[in-house]
């Protein structure tokens, strides 16, 4: 009996750690923009603009988006 416990117990917890687990490693995402930029009031060209992600989580090192 003890040993049909623990079997059900670890295969119902599988699923729960992973959903857990899973969500806050290795997903992916995708951000864009749309819009214009102006330095001064006038409208700048061929200005490269780059997303960086924000992490607030386990691993906080900010990474650019490729």
């Amino acid at each position: 009996m003890m040993i049909r416990q623990a079997f059900l117990l670890t295969i119902f917890s599988i699923p729960c750690i992973y959903g857990a687990v899973g969500g806050l490693v290795g997903r992916t995402q995708a951000a864009g923009a749309k819009g214009f930029l102006t330095c001064n009031g006038r409208p700048e060209g061929g200005v490269l603009i780059k997303l960086y992600d924000d992490d607030r989580g386990i691993n906080s090192t900010d990474q650019p988006i490729n």
